[in-house]
């Protein structure tokens, strides 16, 4: 596997965790129904290796959620865990949250912010925007770092691969708070989707640094 196959891998992967954390959508929904949400990963965590176990899991979650459930109730259930619930307090998808060492939230959005737009990214403001620490925007900007890196050892870009290394291994230290999420999810709720798609995270994040994040063989 070369670095372009692995880059592009890494990208795919983190951008379809980032979408199974997103608030479910008929898009979703159907990927989901139609086995191309799972074949996606399966096919894209057969280049890095290491995650099949994982993907079977993953795969058997999505068959348990589509027997005995529709779009709403997957909606219903996923305001219930991360956003609204009126019995217990839910676990809201925001890495201030989770991890005291990233000080007020004011100071962190704004450091993520200013990260981001360092990157060429600009968040989208208003109602019905993600805040730059939730878990989607997080993990997007992850797929996106590895597709500019991709698109260098592709040779579709031409820029500097050592330094969107860096760059990558520098955010993956942002993601630390991660575990702490999945770890109370999975004590409050046996939902099979979103504890199967925490766990794939998590090992995901367990790779670490791979070769081709820093430019080098």
């Amino acid at each position: 596997m070369n670095q372009a196959e692995s880059t592009a891998a890494w990208a795919t992967l983190y951008d379809a965790v980032s979408v199974a954390f997103s608030y479910p959508s008929q898009h979703l929904y159907d990927a989901l129904s139609d086995g191309s949400f799972v074949q996606v990963i399966t096919e894209a965590a057969s280049a890095v290796q290491g995650l099949a176990s994982e993907c079977q899991a993953l795969d058997a979650a999505v068959a348990e959620v589509l027997a005995g459930r529709g779009l709403l109730d997957l909606e219903t259930e996923y305001v219930s865990l991360f956003e609204v619930n009126r019995r217990e307090h839910p676990l809201h998808l925001y890495a201030h949250l989770y991890d005291p060492q990233n000080g007020d939230s004011i100071t962190l959005m704004q450091r993520l912010q200013v990260l981001y737009r360092d990157h060429g990214v600009v968040l989208k403001t208003g109602e019905g925007a993600d805040h730059p620490d939730h878990l989607t925007v997080q993990l997007e900007f992850m797929a996106y770092l590895y597709h500019r890196l991709n698109q260098v050892f592709a040779g579709e870009q031409q820029g500097p691969a050592a330094e969107l290394g860096q760059a990558l291994r520098a955010f993956q230290q942002e993601l630390a708070w991660i575990p702490a999420l999945c770890s109370k999810l999975e004590k409050r709720s046996a939902h099979p989707f979103y504890v199967s798609s925490c766990r794939f995270l998590i090992a995901m994040l367990a790779h670490g640094r791979s070769p081709a994040a820093d430019g080098t063989p």
